[in-house]
This record gives C-alpha cells, sequence and structure tokens, in this order.
C-alpha cells in the first residue's frame, strides 16, 4: 500500500506532464508509447526500491510507513489550504439552460440556419472526399470557402466567440472570457440589433456553461433560455469523480480505464429538456418527428451544435454511434444527416427562402511539435464552411478560397437580416453589419487577409498570425511562431 500511495503521489506531482484538460477528448495513447514505457519503469522502479527499503530495515517498517505516510499527508493538507485560500468563487447562477424543446421548428417566414459541427476541419473533408466523392451533391446552391479560420481551437471559447466576437485577452481564465464576452457592449448591441429586426435567436445545444459562463448572461439575448430543473444523480456524480481522481493517479498504461469525458457530467447533472447534441440521437430524432412549422416563431436564427466529429462521440457512414470509426466515416456519416434536414426543409418549403450555414466551432488539432510522436497530419487548423444565402440557386456548388473567419459571422447576420428586409427601411439600412466588422460576402477570391488563431493549451493561448491557407498557418505552429497568452 505504501508503495502503491507513494508511486501515485509521484505520478501526480511529477509524471503527468503529457496529460492535458479533460475538455471532452481522450488521450491519445498511440502517441504516447514511448512516455508510456518510460512512466510504467518509474513505476516498477519506485515499487522495487520502497519494498527493498522497507525489507532492509525490517525492524523498523512500521515507523517508516508511519513517517512516511504523516510526510505526505502534511503535503496534501498544505496544498488544499492554499487551494481554499486562493481559488476564485465558482461560474454561479448557472441554473440556466438553452432548453432543446422545439428544437427542430422552423420558423414561418425567415429563417437564418447555423449548423455547427464539432471538430469538422476542412482538411478532413478533403480526405473524405477522396472516399465519398458524391457526399456534398446536396450542397450544389451553397458556396464552400475551402480557406475559412475558425480563430480558436476547442469549443471554449470558439462557440462563444462566433456568437459574441469577443477576442481573447491577456490573462482572462476561461470563466472571465466568457462572462466579459457575453456582457461586452458589443454583444449587447448585436442581439439588440437582432430583436429589433424582429427575429428570435435560438442555440440548441448542450447542458453546458462552456458557451456562456454565467448562465445569466443569456437573458435578453438567447429566446430558448430556461431556468434549469436539474436533477443530479449523486451516485453517478461520485463514481465519475472517484474516476477523475483516479485517472491523474494512475499511471499511463491504466489511465485509459478511468478515463473520462466532460459530456459524462453532463449527463449525470442536466436537465430533461436540453437539446440532442449526439449526432446519431439527433438524426433518430430528426427521421421519427421531423422538422416543423413553428406557428409561434414569426423569424428566427437557429445555432444547432451537433458533436460531429468529436473523438470521443463519432458516428460511422450510417450514422451509426461508433467511436472507432475513422473521420472519414464521421464526416460521410455527418454528412448524411445533413442531406436529411436539407430534404426536410425542403419538403416543408422553407428551403429556398433560408439562409444556410453549415460550419465547425474548430477542427482537429491536439499537437506538440516538441514530441516527435505526435504527427502533423493529425492537425487541422482550418474549418468548413458552407453557405447558401436565402433563394441562392446553382447547378453546382461553387468554392471561394476568400480568406473568412469566424468573427465574420455576427456581421454577416445582420447582413443577411437587412437582404431580407427585415430591417428600419433607412438611407444606410444595409450598412448597420459593418459596426461588428465584414460580413463573408465581402471578401474576395485571393484576397490577401491576416488572420489570428489562438491555439489553447493547458497553461496558455498561443496567438499566431498569418496570410494565406492551413499549410501557411500551420508552418506558423511548426516554427512556433506565435505570442503567450497566460490563462
Amino acid at each position: 500500500i505504501l508503495s502503491f500511495s507513494i508511486s501515485s503521489y509521484v505520478q501526480n506531482m511529477f509524471l503527468n506532464i503529457k496529460l492535458h484538460q479533460e475538455d471532452g477528448g481522450y488521450l491519445n495513447y498511440d502517441a504516447l508509447k514511448n512516455f508510456i514505457i518510460f512512466d510504467t519503469i518509474v513505476w516498477i522502479i519506485l515499487f522495487i526500491t520502497i519494498i527493498s527499503i522497507i525489507f532492509i530495515f525490517k525492524k523498523n517498517w512500521r515507523n517508516i510507513v508511519i513517517y512516511s505516510a504523516s510526510f505526505f499527508s502534511l503535503i496534501q493538507l498544505v496544498a488544499l489550504i492554499s487551494l481554499l485560500a486562493t481559488s476564485k468563487p465558482g461560474v454561479g447562477n448557472n441554473n440556466f439552460i438553452f432548453t432543446g424543446e422545439n428544437e427542430l421548428g422552423i420558423a414561418k417566414e425567415k429563417n437564418i440556419i447555423i449548423i455547427v459541427l464539432d471538430s469538422f476541419g476542412n482538411k478532413c473533408l478533403d480526405k473524405a472526399l477522396v472516399k465519398y466523392p458524391d457526399m456534398r451533391k446536396g450542397l450544389n446552391d451553397f458556396t464552400y470557402y475551402s480557406k475559412a479560420n475558425a480563430d480558436y481551437q476547442r469549443t471554449c471559447p470558439s462557440m462563444s466567440h462566433m456568437l459574441t466576437g469577443f477576442e481573447m485577452k491577456e490573462g482572462l481564465s476561461d470563466v472571465d472570457y466568457l462572462n466579459e464576452a457575453w456582457t461586452s457592449p458589443n454583444c449587447q448591441s448585436f442581439y439588440h440589433d437582432v430583436h429589433s429586426s424582429g427575429y428570435d435567436f435560438r442555440i440548441y445545444t448542450g447542458d453546458r456553461a462552456a458557451y456562456y459562463g454565467n448562465g445569466t448572461n443569456l437573458l435578453g439575448k438567447i429566446d430558448n433560455v430556461e431556468i434549469s430543473g436539474s436533477n443530479i444523480n449523486k451516485p453517478e456524480l461520485f463514481i465519475l469523480l472517484l474516476k477523475t481522481s483516479a485517472f491523474k493517479y494512475m499511471p499511463y498504461i491504466c489511465k485509459h480505464t478511468f478515463e473520462t469525458i466532460t459530456w459524462e457530467f453532463d449527463k449525470a447533472t442536466s436537465s430533461s429538456h436540453v437539446a440532442e447534441t449526439d449526432t446519431d440521437v439527433y438524426y433518430q430524432k430528426l427521421l421519427n418527428e421531423g422538422l416543423f412549422i413553428d406557428k409561434n416563431v414569426q423569424n428566427a436564427i437557429t445555432v444547432k451544435h451537433l458533436f460531429g466529429l468529436h473523438d470521443t462521440d463519432k458516428v460511422n457512414a450510417n450514422v451509426e454511434k461508433d467511436v472507432n470509426a475513422t473521420l472519414e466515416d464521421c464526416a460521410k456519416g455527418v454528412m448524411v444527416v445533413i442531406d436529411e434536414y436539407l430534404n426536410q426543409l425542403k419538403a416543408l418549403g422553407k428551403y429556398d427562402d433560408s439562409t444556410i450555414i453549415i460550419t465547425a466551432d474548430h477542427g482537429q488539432g491536439l499537437f506538440d511539435y516538441d514530441n516527435p510522436e505526435y504527427s502533423k497530419d493529425n492537425l487541422d487548423v482550418q474549418v468548413i464552411y458552407f453557405i447558401k444565402e436565402s433563394n441562392e440557386k446553382n447547378d453546382k456548388m461553387k468554392i471561394s478560397n476568400a480568406p473568412i473567419r469566424h468573427c465574420d459571422l455576427m456581421p454577416s447576420i445582420i447582413y443577411y437580416i437587412e437582404k431580407n428586409g427585415n430591417h428600419e427601411k433607412s438611407s444606410d439600412s444595409m450598412e448597420k453589419h459593418k459596426k461588428y466588422g465584414t460580413a463573408f460576402i465581402e471578401h474576395k477570391n485571393n484576397e490577401k487577409r491576416t488572420r489570428f488563431f489562438f491555439y489553447k493549451t493547458d497553461s496558455e493561448y498561443q496567438l499566431y498570425n498569418y496570410i494565406g491557407n492551413r499549410d501557411d498557418l500551420e508552418y506558423q505552429m511548426e516554427i512556433s511562431n506565435y505570442k503567450s497568452y497566460t490563462r
């Protein structure tokens, strides 16, 4: 027991250097195989050393155990006191959620629909098209932007950046960023303009604070918000907390047994009214219940977030849950869902006059160029972007290399509202969007535009600036040409 306890302590304090935050993804054990061997050897050496010391000094083994246990307990006590003294208060007031009721509803007049497919990078799309060349056949009326920039890696803060336009600042924690983003004057003004134009703004995603921080931030901005009726499954939550602790203290060779993902905590504390984010579950709901015209909603901007290509929630080409599916097969399965959604819109007669955007919050990308076990091929930093404006018709899909960014989404939404005619009639009515930036349509092919990309690590944000395509960004990342923002 003493050998195990000391080895676990050493693991947590000194050997978890390759351990990332529990952010919804699994560790890449194949890439860590050499470190796993090293980690296992350290455990074996520690066990042999401690047992040998006790055997050599067997007359005093009780004192060795007592003093060792007391020493490590004292260290843990000091750490606990320090943690309690320095920890910031929690987010608080998170009893507001995005309700999933009527998530299949379509406004009876104007619709701007934004489908966010988690972790869907444009490099993955290119690879999937080799295997499934017809997977975009239902998107003839769309324009595909082949050099779209995600701005941020990981759902937090990417989703909030897309919906608030707020940029990361030096020294902000994730919680502070979310709260500042959703209460910023620019954000307040945007949602005021949306609502004053006669549109609801609805977000259908999981019961999580990763997008908005303090739940009260949603009030007056998002229309499908309600007080959460969360029921905590205490036994399940207790087991998850035990697994999380074990994950930190176990050697890498055993960590996969105890690995948890953030969605498991959501399910242990979630409301029964949240939207479906599992791609396969949403697909079945779409097939069984179908889209419908919501007669209570005149005009709506709808953001639908699905897990998409997220590594812990992948589907195969037949839209069946399969965490071992290749990214190419998962991409095909996700596009099957998109085709079904668009076909149902057509059946309702709401496809033509709807503006539809299909994108991702971020691509793939756990990497470390200092570690040769990580492959650059696994990095997928840019995202898919398919856009169809209302009443747009094409014989085949258009392709643009215009250098658009996620921060262009907010001004584009206002632009689409202006174009659809639901705005104040004035001489500058088509200029309102410009106070939030430039719309997608205002960026042209072959345009030279400096864009930024924040790569999020466990200790910092790495800010990269580049001009060009994903290869140019990946090169900046490869040579570590970034500015560090502490978290």
